[in-house]
């Protein structure tokens, strides 16, 4: 069970929003699948506030747009007057009366404790034929930096704590995507390389696996409408 109160402090806090170059990249990464899809979106759920990128181009590409934010925590969040903001329960998504073109995610998803109810969820909040793209963590994202922090905790407590929440297998989430009738899921495996503030020469950098989801449901009939 993931401690729901540790979560939402962490998203309370200050995380330089729109700073992060990890969340920058990876968004570029969701802009270019919304660059390939050319019909419409009219409501849109951000699912997790993490960066500007995506809400940025969305404004620009479709002028008319009404965009929700949705976070666990929105105390970092609450000037915001550009979007409507809800704030949620990961686990259990409660958004009334209104459904989605497009819902997005910016490695968010993976902190939920219950990702078949979030997927459930998540098809039941879009459009019969919206569009759901998110980018979670894959199993092999981070691993020597989880592994020297269990090696860390075990010289100074004796024992591991869990740092990391548990990673999705791809072949598991596509079984749910199809269980909860996706029309027609993808899932991408992109690695991207990153040195901060370096070149090319730098000795050190980050490589960050990511799992990217995207769906559609009845796909040839909202193109063949455009």
């Amino acid at each position: 069970m993931i401690n729901k109160k540790y979560l939402k402090l962490l998203r309370s806090k200050d995380r330089k929003y729109g700073e992060n170059f990890i969340y920058n990249e990876i968004s570029k990464n969701i802009i270019d699948s919304l660059d390939i899809l050319k019909v419409p979106f009219n409501n849109i759920l951000e699912l997790g506030i993490n960066d500007k990128l995506i809400i940025n181009y969305l404004k620009e590409r479709f002028p008319t747009c009404s965009i929700t934010s949705a976070d666990i925590d929105l105390s970092f969040f609450i000037k915001k007057t550009d979007r409507q903001l809800i704030e949620i329960d990961l686990d259990d998504i409660q958004i009334k009366d209104k459904k989605f073109d497009l819902i997005y995610s910016n490695f968010f998803c993976q902190l939920t404790s219950n990702f078949e109810k979030l997927i459930e969820n998540i098809f039941q909040s879009l459009n019969s034929n919206g569009f759901f793209i998110a980018t979670i963590p894959s199993a092999e994202n981070i691993y020597q930096l989880i592994n020297s922090m269990y090696e860390t905790d075990n010289i100074l407590y004796g024992g591991m704590y869990q740092r990391v929440n548990p990673i999705l297998d791809t072949n598991d989430i596509f079984k749910l995507l199809k269980m909860y009738n996706f029309d027609a899921p993808l899932i991408n495996n992109n690695n991207f390389n990153k040195v901060p503030g370096g070149d090319s020469n730098t000795s050190w950098g980050y490589l960050v696996p990511i799992i990217k989801l995207i769906d559609c449901n009845n796909y040839k009939e909202r193109v063949n409408e455009n």
